[in-house]
């Protein structure tokens, strides 16, 4: 070894560590890129998850808005029908007269309370027998 005087066991052991030292540096750049890589894909799913987001956020909010419409409506048509049964007298008259025979009140008792004909009550009694042999059968 006197040819090489340099080439003394300090110098080999720190060649020797800043060989590992390079070899860690370059694993750690491969690293940090392999990360860098990481982020951006993760940057971008998180990118898509809140363009979905907002698209139910804007779904949510038209189904809300076109429920309330519906809401609206079904309120005015159950307004209207509720305008129309109480303007109607002879369907009140028909809803009495049937309860009445289900009850089995007389002929001449429903004639009297609902304002019916006789002829009117006597079919609503008929139609009534005919919906409790159906029913029973």
């Amino acid at each position: 070894m006197e040819a090489l005087p340099f080439l003394t066991m300090e110098t080999i052991v720190l060649a020797a560590f800043l060989l590992l030292n390079i070899g860690f540096c370059g694993y750690l750049q491969i690293k940090l890129i392999q990360l860098r890589v990481e982020k951006r894909q993760i940057i971008s799913d998180l990118e898509e998850v809140r363009k979905n987001i907002k698209a139910l956020f804007d779904s949510a909010r038209g189904v809300g808005n076109r429920l309330q419409t519906i809401e609206r409506r079904t309120t005015i048509i159950e307004d209207r029908q509720e305008e129309l049964t109480l303007k109607e007298p002879s369907h009140l008259s028909y809803e009495n007269a049937i309860r009445l025979v289900k009850k089995g009140e007389s002929l001449d008792r429903i004639v009297e309370s609902s304002g019916l004909s006789r002829g009117e009550v006597e079919l609503l009694t008929l139609l009534s027998r005919v919906e409790g042999i159906a029913e029973s059968a």
